[in-house]
């Protein structure tokens, strides 16, 4: 039995669906309705203004507080007005009517110069505010204003003829719609799927030849095509058993074929059971001669893996030795290296002396003549002469200077250069003639005591 129809299920979901869409469509048109109709009662308190906002202007104008106060009562009694304040030009309240807001509070005792609209989400008031002018002799004379006060409660009585209309129409529609659907969901859906069931619960399955299943609809829909599938399905399956029974016919004669050759099979192996003993006793002894073979090879191979093992000693020793040798090839070539190193240092050191020596004393001259030069001009006794020798002595001591110390960086660069490539084994690009040239610079000191062109 199903637990949940399908076709139920579905015209819920499709009825959900249009529950939902029926009602957000009916709150929109509630929401416009409500809008328009605020709007135009906004309107109509716009119009009142052009009503009666003369005979009130001439009323406080003429300080006549009981026509004001009559006026305003008339006004009240327009349906769609819930309250009424109106003010003097001192922004004093000379009349206040019904429900309002405070004035007070919005204005400051300030009198609007222009009409502005009033709302408040709270209680629902909305209003309209605009100046009260009186006209003598061609002037303009502000002599108050007035607050008229309508209600969200205004707004729905007069829409709700409307949303009960639209309620009721959105109501009528669904229930309709609902009647359609449950009919042709009955018809398309329902029925064939209960008579499909039907059918499907009747069926003899010993005696499936000759049975199918029929659904009524003129519509070659899905239903059709599970008839004709399911059909499909019955008629392969009625085909599949004869051949079945077939089959079973054809396995009990290879069973009987079988047996036969059975009997042959165990008559054929006694008669060669008795051959088999004698070959295996044949086997056993040569099992026995194998065995003392095996016993010799075993102590042969024991000797072997022995002398095999000796072997790997002596070669692991050997390996350490050569690697012992190797290393203190390394050691001896290092200490080769670091003494070459240690006497070309000494003679870039010497060679890097003597440019450094000239230019302490090249220094120690240009103090001494500064000295002589600071004391003449603090004693008022340098002359143009003085002066002028002493430029030209430091002239030549900074040139001496100069050239001494980028000889010394020379040197410096080009001993760092060569001690890196003796310490590295990195690949660089160079240019053969500047590196023939550094190293026969750093080589100067050994050379020079040499004669070699």
């Amino acid at each position: 039995m199903l637990q949940k129809s399908l076709s139920k299920k579905l015209l819920t979901n499709v009825l959900s669906v249009y529950f939902l869409l029926t009602f957000v469509v009916t709150c929109g048109q509630v929401i416009a309705e409500y809008v328009n109709t605020k709007d135009y009662i906004r309107d109509e308190l716009s119009t009142l203004q052009k009503t009666f906002s003369r005979s009130l202007t001439r009323a406080i104008w003429e300080l006549n507080t009981k026509q004001t106060i009559t006026t305003a009562e008339g006004l009240l009694a327009i349906p769609m007005i819930e309250g009424i304040i109106v003010r003097d030009d001192s922004g004093e309240i000379i009349s206040q009517l019904g429900r309002s807001l405070d004035i007070h509070k919005l204005y400051n005792q300030q009198l609007v110069q222009e009409e502005v609209i009033l709302e408040d989400t709270k209680s629902g008031l909305f209003g309209y505010t605009f100046p009260l002018i009186f006209e003598f002799s061609g002037r303009a004379t502000q002599v108050g204003d007035v607050t008229l006060f309508s209600s969200r409660e205004v707004v729905f009585s007069r829409i709700m003829i409307s949303i009960y209309f639209l309620i009721g129409n959105a109501m009528i529609k669904t229930t309709f719609l609902i009647i359609l659907f449950l009919m042709a969901f009955r018809k398309l859906l329902t029925d064939p799927l209960t008579e499909l069931t039907e059918q499907l619960e009747n069926l003899e399955l010993d005696e499936l030849e000759g049975q199918h299943i029929e659904i009524e609809t003129e519509e070659h829909n899905e239903l059709k095509v599970m008839e004709q599938s399911f059909n499909n399905l019955i008629d392969k399956v009625v085909q599949y058993r004869k051949e079945l029974e077939h089959t079973q016919k054809e396995l009990i004669i290879s069973n009987e074929k079988l047996d036969h050759h059975n009997v042959q099979l165990e008559q054929d192996v006694a008669r060669k059971t008795s051959n088999l003993s004698q070959a295996m006793m044949d086997l056993q002894q040569q099992k026995y001669e194998l065995e003392k073979q095996k016993i010799v090879l075993t102590e042969e191979i024991d000797l072997r893996r022995s002398t095999e093992q000796e072997l790997i000693t002596k070669q692991t020793e050997s390996q350490r030795y050569i690697d012992e040798l190797s290393l203190a090839q390394e050691r001896l070539v290092g200490t080769e290296k670091m003494a070459a190193l240690g006497g070309l240092v000494a003679g870039i050191t010497h060679d890097i002396n003597t440019p450094i020596g000239i230019g302490v004393t090249a220094i120690s001259f240009l103090q001494e003549r500064l000295n002589k030069l600071e004391s003449a001009y603090t004693e008022k006794t340098l002359s143009p002469k003085a002066l002028e020798d002493f430029i030209n002595e430091a002239k030549q001591s900074t040139s001496l200077l100069t050239t001494n110390l980028d000889r010394a960086s020379e040197l410096i660069a080009s001993f760092k250069q060569i001690a890196v490539d003796q310490a590295s084994e990195a690949v660089r690009t160079i240019n053969f003639k500047d590196y023939v040239n550094e190293v026969i610079r750093s080589l100067h000191p050994k050379l020079k005591k040499h004669p070699i062109l």
